[in-house]
């Protein structure tokens, strides 16, 4: 089996395996207290593909692009070509190494193994960085019924309402502004500014966590005076 060859095929297998869960965190954020009620974790993806001997992975794959998974809605096609752009790299390396190469021509495999070492590091570098830009700072609540105006990144605005208990997401707290983020399968994210001072009386903290050996989730909340570290 040509060098090509076996990093074509163990590059497939790796994506396939971790390439969707990776995903979500480059999404959604590396903490999963913060993520969408509707995303599922991490480990509900490895049980699923292993009750279903893989079926459901492959099904998830086959919705991504089609945009009709909850943990990526209308970004699934832009998310699907990330996942699968390294290994499709490999598999066009192989095929012109196949094409192309003289039989023992071991320097090029070298290269373009070296080449898609490389192409990976800057993917994960990416991923993590992405997974670092889309944290957030805390779950919260509101005392009362808020309905607030969101925009999403294509600036489409939409109309969202908070009922007492119905959890949000802070993504940043200045001295005047909290911005606030809601995601949707429709359009992604959307981001909303309240004012702080309004937000200091009327919001909560609320903590979400994941019980020890239960995949049920168990809440707190608590009063803030200040999100701001």
């Amino acid at each position: 089996m040509s060098t090509r060859l076996l990093t074509a095929l163990v590059l497939t297998i790796v994506t396939i395996v971790f390439g969707f869960p990776a995903a979500e965190y480059a999404v959604h954020g590396t903490n999963i207290s913060f993520w969408p009620a509707s995303v599922r974790h991490p480990d509900a993806w490895f049980v699923a593909m292993r009750d279903s001997f893989g079926l459901a992975t492959l099904r998830a794959y086959y919705n991504l692009p089609l945009g009709q998974t909850e943990a990526f809605g209308a970004l699934g096609f832009w998310v699907f070509a990330s996942i699968f752009a390294l290994p499709m790299l490999a598999w066009l390396a192989f095929a012109s190494a196949a094409a192309d190469d003289e039989p023992g021509d071991a320097k090029n495999s070298r290269l373009s193994v070296a080449v898609l070492a490389i192409l990976f590091l800057i993917l994960v570098g990416s991923s993590m960085f992405l997974a670092q830009r889309n944290g957030a700072l805390a779950l919260i609540t509101f005392d009362q019924e808020v309905t607030l105006r969101f925009t999403t990144v294509n600036e489409i605005p939409i109309t969202a309402t908070f009922r007492p208990g119905q959890a949000a997401v802070v993504v940043s707290a200045s001295t005047n502004t909290i911005r606030l983020r809601l995601w949707s399968k429709e359009f992604g994210y959307a981001t909303a500014d309240v004012n702080a001072d309004w937000f200091t009386a009327h919001a909560y903290r609320y903590t979400r966590w994941r019980q020890p050996s239960s995949s049920s989730m168990s809440y707190r909340t608590e009063c803030i005076d200040c999100l701001r570290a």
